[in-house]
């Protein structure tokens, strides 16, 4: 089911479509579906076309200052912003990548003393070549800027975005329906990327979490529309495939979601 999860987004990208266009333009002796095919990769690597789709999925949200935040009973802060790469001694060691900015959120809102806790998913495949999880490093890497030991806490091994949320909601004994039942639910600061949120957010809730999110890693950036906007760039469609794919993620969370009300109905 993981490689499944992980394959699907792939075929259905706009280069996974691009692919598929033109091997079915060759089975099927139909030159024109490869100048199709050549349109859609022009039209996803436009700049414009990745400019409107990450905005949409991030939907329109805004940096936040963390001594905005109300107070909250944990900052949870979600997988997603380290890779490994081969080292010396070595073999392998983890680096951060692009979504670095989630663990910076995270330590900013605990520097603004928003929550006594600091949540951690403990992120791993199970193709992963070290054994610890990202949450392991990313709570050293917390503690080197200034986040105390006693205030982390790792969730176990998770694989996505579902699992972390169940892993944080077992930690905070977070029930659904616990609001129905007169029960306060758990209040988390949830941070992720922006275009990642809003499904995040849905599946927390979902578990009887309160989240108040506190986005970051934006990827739509404030520009002035030029010319240069309609020629294809290889981080433009970067972005279109990055919507793609969180627009499936939606999508599968929502059918999911009527599976799982049809099961109990």
């Amino acid at each position: 089911m993981l490689l499944l999860n992980k394959a699907l987004p792939l075929l259905l990208s706009p280069i996974g479509i691009t692919l598929l266009t033109a091997a079915a333009a060759l089975l099927l002796r139909r030159p024109r579906l490869v100048w199709l095919s050549l349109a859609w990769l022009w039209v996803c690597s436009m700049p414009l076309t990745g400019h409107v789709l990450i905005r949409s999925v991030e939907q329109h949200a805004v940096r936040l200052q963390a001594n905005s935040m109300p107070p909250a009973q944990a900052v949870v802060v979600l997988s997603g912003m380290a890779r490994t790469v081969d080292a010396m001694p070595g073999p392998y060691a983890r680096e951060f990548g692009d979504a670095v900015d989630r663990l910076e959120g995270g330590v900013e809102l605990m520097r603004a003393q928003r929550a006594p806790r600091l949540i951690l998913t403990g992120g791993r495949v199970p193709w992963d070549v070290l054994s610890d999880t990202e949450g392991d490093w990313l709570a050293a890497q917390a503690q080197a800027q200034g986040v105390a030991a006693q205030a982390i806490s790792v969730t176990p091994p998770v694989q996505n975005t579902a699992e972390e949320a169940q892993a944080v909601a077992t930690m905070l004994k977070a029930t659904p329906g616990s609001a129905a039942q007169g029960a306060p639910p758990p209040h988390i600061l949830l941070v992720t990327s922006a275009f990642h949120m809003p499904r995040a957010r849905a599946q927390f809730e979902a578990l009887g979490l309160r989240v108040t999110p506190y986005p970051v890693d934006f990827r739509a950036s404030v520009e002035q529309f030029t010319v240069l906007d309609l020629l294809p760039r290889a981080e433009a469609l970067e972005d279109t495939s990055l919507a793609f794919r969180e627009v499936l993620g939606r999508g599968v969370a929502a059918l999911q979601k009527v599976a799982r009300g049809a099961g109990g109905a």
